[in-house]
C-alpha cells in the first residue's frame, strides 16, 4: 500500500499508530509528518514507505490505535 493511496483519515491514522508503537525516530518522524504541507507529506510517504507497510491500514498496530 502507498502513502499517496491512503485517505486522509487513513493518513492520519498511519501516523498515530507510528507515534503511538513506533520507536523514537519514528516517533518523532510521525509527528513532523503532521505539519507536512501535501507536497512534503507525499515526499516522506516516498522516502519512507515503511511506516505505512508497518503502520498502515493493513497492519496490527494500525487496528490497535484506532
Amino acid at each position: 500500500m502507498r502513502w499517496q493511496n491512503l485517505t486522509n483519515q487513513e493518513q492520519h491514522n498511519t501516523l498515530v499508530a507510528a507515534m503511538g508503537f513506533g520507536g523514537s525516530f519514528v516517533n518523532r518522524l510521525a509527528a513532523a509528518w503532521q505539519y507536512a504541507d501535501s507536497v512534503n507529506s507525499a515526499k516522506l510517504g516516498e522516502a519512507f514507505p515503511e511506516i505505512v507497510d508497518r503502520y498502515g491500514p493493513t497492519s496490527s498496530f494500525y487496528k490497535e490505535a484506532r
